[in-house]
């Protein structure tokens, strides 16, 4: 727990005030992926796989009070948020060489579904989505050592579990 004294521009003590912030996070994630690669007649490689996931996180924050020596939970400070994630992806890529020059050419397709709520607010995010990923790599040997290339990718970046109820 924590004691805070609060103070006039006096210097004279006007409140004290005790209270406990506890937070509790329950993660729970499920994986699964499958990936297969093809040699071609001309060298190359073909790629492709899919993968899914779920994920299920429950954050519990309670602030509670000591008020004239009793333990009372301050709901305004207390929050119980709620996240349900669901991914599907697909890719495929074609990796290979011809005379100086090598390549890498993929796409990815994800569909996501996710819902978070919170038991104290009217704040719901619902949101399900499809995405494509496209990426190119291509890189030429101009001589021993030296060399030239050029990518592009398009990539997504989620936060960490840990930082979806703050």
């Amino acid at each position: 727990f924590v004691d805070s004294e609060f103070f006039d521009e006096m210097g004279d003590l006007k409140s004290t005030s005790t209270f406990e912030q506890t937070a509790d996070q329950d993660v729970q994630i499920l994986g699964a992926r499958l990936d297969l690669t093809h040699s071609l007649k001309s060298g190359s490689s073909l790629s492709y796989g899919i993968s899914g996931s779920t994920i299920r996180t429950v954050n519990t924050t309670q602030h509670t009070q000591l008020i004239a020596g009793e333990w009372l939970l301050n709901t305004q400070l207390s929050n119980r948020f709620q996240y349900r994630e669901q991914n599907a992806s697909a890719y495929t890529s074609l990796t290979g060489e011809l005379k100086n020059w090598s390549y890498k050419a993929g796409l990815r397709a994800e569909y996501t579904q996710l819902i978070g709520d919170s038991d104290d607010q009217d704040n719901i995010i619902d949101l399900n989505y499809l995405r494509f990923f496209p990426s190119i790599n291509v890189q030429n040997e101009l001589k021993e050592n030296h060399s030239i290339g050029l990518s592009y990718s398009e990539r997504i970046n989620r936060p960490g579990y840990r930082y979806l109820n703050t």
